[in-house]
């Protein structure tokens, strides 16, 4: 599954970039949504392996695993990143602390490495916020090429890629999320009967038994 899904994305997006010229790849804005992060048809593998082919030609940031062009994926709010600049591009600072005012980095935002820089490199995420990443931040991302369905919530894509496997989390409310978050289109790879079954199947949130009881006490 995983190769099949490397195959629609390698359609989608052409050939690899070559050197310096990624942007063109992801102005196309292809995302690929998995229901997990392990297994063949995961996000860790699918990142994985299109990370080793589409950035081979570009030049790595010192020993990440990561390159100039990398799409990733912040995984933990950050408040102390990407300082508002003022118009003659100076930090803005609070007036009480003194302390830079800083947009952040959000949880789930998904960005390029656009540049290397003294630090480590310069990232540039898509609300638009940017800032250095070092090596104390590596903990903090993640490749941003495949994604769960569940980071995925609230966000748009031009093109969207989904691995349909069977899995404890698939059922058709969150396969309805997977596919509403493309804007064009929409590529399902899998078996065609499973992806039935998961439409005919009522959605696994009706078969469960818990609940809340409200008392009231005088």
């Amino acid at each position: 599954m995983a190769g099949k899904t490397v195959v629609a994305f390698r359609a989608m997006c052409g050939r690899v970039p070559a050197y310096g010229k990624t942007a063109a790849l992801h102005e196309l804005d292809v995302q690929i949504l998995t229901q997990v992060k392990n297994g063949p048809a995961g996000s860790k593998e699918l990142n994985r392996a299109i990370e080793a082919e589409y950035m081979a030609r570009q030049a790595n940031v010192e020993d990440w695993g990561l390159s100039v062009g990398s799409k990733i994926m912040w995984l933990k709010n950050d408040y102390t990143k990407a300082p508002q600049l003022d118009a003659e591009g100076k930090p803005v600072v609070d007036k009480v602390t003194g302390d830079p005012i800083c947009a952040g980095f959000m949880n789930g935002s998904l960005g390029v490495i656009t540049k290397p820089h003294p630090k480590g490199a310069w990232v540039r995420f898509d609300d638009g916020a940017e800032d250095a990443v070092t090596t104390a931040d590596l903990e903090k991302l993640t490749y941003g090429w495949a994604i769960s369905v569940h980071k995925a919530q609230g966000s748009a894509f031009k093109r969207v890629i989904i691995p349909v496997v069977r899995s404890k989390l698939l059922d058709r409310t969150m396969l309805y999320t997977a596919i509403t978050r493309a804007v064009e289109t929409v590529v399902l790879v899998g078996d065609a009967e499973l992806l039935s079954e998961i439409i005919c199947n009522p959605p696994r949130s009706l078969s469960r038994d818990n609940g809340l009881v409200f008392r009231t006490t005088i």
